[in-house]
């Protein structure tokens, strides 16, 4: 039976300096953080914030 995407056990790229893995519930605080910066967010789509329920959409995509 395949894992599911949600499943803590799914497959993670590792070096030595860098972590890929999918997102987890317990990733909120910190992403809700960065997607609220003005500075940071500039960079990304149309330049506008986040507040902490559109960032939980986000990563529930």
């Amino acid at each position: 039976m395949p894992e599911s995407p949600k499943s803590p056990d799914r497959t993670a790229l590792t070096t030595p300096r860098l972590l890929l893995r999918q997102w987890r519930d317990d990733d909120l605080d910190a992403f809700a953080a960065f997607t609220a910066d003005p500075e940071v967010m500039r960079y990304i789509h149309d330049g506008s914030t986040l507040d902490r329920a559109r960032t939980a959409e986000r990563i529930a995509l």
